[in-house]
Order: structure tokens, then sequence, then C-alpha cells
């Protein structure tokens, strides 16, 4: 599973990735330190695994977190930002 996110210059951010193999749907959550996670919002896989997602933060600096199940064994897989969006 792969995530990137670029700052637009309209105050949005761009999030997006990859799941290998995977159908159906990315739940995306934004992440900030000292509170809690909170749901960015969900997209939907295309045919070769890619999603995208625009999100309008409030504060910022933040991560964001993607979150995949797999719908044949229901086990969750992640992948979280390593670089903070300003």
């Amino acid at each position: 599973m792969s995530l990137d996110a670029a700052a637009t210059g309209t105050g949005s951010v761009v999030v997006s990735g990859k799941v290998r193999g995977g159908g159906g749907s990315v739940t995306v959550y934004r992440e900030r330190p000292g509170s809690s996670r909170e749901i960015a919002g969900s997209a939907r896989l295309t045919a070769d695994g890619s999603f995208s997602l625009v999100d309008r933060p409030q504060a910022r600096p933040l991560l964001y977190r993607a979150v995949y199940v797999d719908t044949a064994t229901g086990i969750p897989y992640a992948a979280l930002l390593r670089q903070p969006i300003l």
C-alpha cells in the first residue's frame, strides 16, 4: 500500500495512493499531534488499485493515514505519511 499527499494553493490537500491487488475502498484519516484521529473521507479504488481524495483541513500541521480492509480476509492494511503537511 502506498500513500502520498500534496497541499494545493487553495488550502486543500490531495491525498492519493495505491493498494496492490485490492478492490473496494480506502478510509483516509487526518491526524494532528495532541488531537483525536478524524476521518477525512473514503475513496473507491479504481481498477488498478489507485485512489484519490481531496481534503479541506481546518488546521495544520497534520499527517494522513489510509486504511484498506481486505474484503476476502478482513485484515486491515494501513499506510501513514512520514512528513507532515504544513
